[in-house]
């Protein structure tokens, strides 16, 4: 097992430059075992004005803590240093991020200060891909406060064939907006994340997209800015699996279900023109 260290956040734009160059292959290689590759971050330390601008590209209001999603920015440049890593069999553009669990296991003051411990597992291989599961915790003051699971893909070649897509008994709409052509762009300034598939067409089609595609996390955070009525609180889950990439510029609206007896919601992000879902998640505030 490979284990990285970094005392400050390692740069996103080199990697980013590196992955460009990445030779290594799309598909793990026939016979590949299971593997491991754990990373470690000291204190870094949440900058107010990045965090604001992050709220005013997400629509995120201004409650005076650390949004649940923005640890995930913070430990943005470990992520794909960790995905650059040899210890990392395929390669980092072209991964599918599937699915994303968050949890807070303690508010977060705006200005936090997080250390980061990750763990990267190789290798589920199934007819549809490869698997990857990327673990992070994040520690404020040396208590564990904040954590999240990524599932990625590296997908296997497709055959042609389309699975008909299920239709879908949707709840009442929360809420409907546009999401602008520059929305790619502009998450990336805020996060770090300057994936090319993300910032124009022209850039976008060489991975198969016939335009730029949201980024799923400014998707998931869009969706928590309507869903967070409050403060979440010590116990808040934020789950979602991405269903289907938005292309840019696009129309979607929300639909909601009234929480459970546990307080837990279920929601769809969908294309506000056929209803093609883009996402689907849930969401539990944490108790009162």
């Amino acid at each position: 097992m490979s284990r990285l260290s970094f005392a400050a956040p390692p740069s996103l734009g080199a990697a980013y430059l590196r992955a460009l160059i990445d030779r290594r292959p799309r598909r793990l290689p026939p016979g590949s075992g299971a593997s491991a590759l754990d990373a470690e971050l000291g204190g870094v330390k949440a900058q107010p004005a990045n965090v604001a601008a992050y709220r005013a590209v997400c629509g995120l209001p201004d409650d005076g803590r650390l949004p649940l999603t923005y640890p995930h920015i913070m430990a943005g440049g470990l992520h794909m240093h960790m995905l650059l890593h040899p210890a990392f069999p395929v390669k980092v553009l072209g991964l599918v991020h599937l699915a994303n669990d968050i949890e807070l296991l303690r508010p977060l003051p705006q200005d936090a200060t997080l250390a980061f411990a990750c763990r990267l597992q190789t290798g589920r291989s199934k007819p549809r891909g490869d698997e990857f599961q990327l673990v992070t915790e994040g520690l404020c003051q040396g208590e564990l406060a904040w954590r999240e699971t990524m599932r990625f893909l590296a997908p296997a070649p497709r055959d042609g064939r389309r699975s008909p897509r299920e239709s879908l008994e949707l709840p009442e709409a929360m809420a409907e907006w546009s999401v602008p052509a520059d929305t790619g762009r502009g998450y990336a300034r805020v996060s770090g994340d300057w994936n090319p598939i993300h910032l124009a067409g022209f850039l976008a089609r060489p991975f198969g997209f016939p335009a730029a595609i949201a980024h799923g996390m400014w998707s998931l955070a869009s969706c928590l800015a309507h869903l967070a009525t409050r403060s979440p609180g010590a116990g808040a889950r934020l789950e979602v699996r991405f269903l289907k990439p938005l292309l840019l510029p696009g129309e979607v609206r929300l639909h909601v279900t009234p929480p459970e007896d546990s307080g837990a919601s279920t929601f769809w992000l969908v294309s506000a023109r056929d209803a093609a879902p883009h996402l689907k998640g849930s969401w539990y505030p944490g108790p009162d």
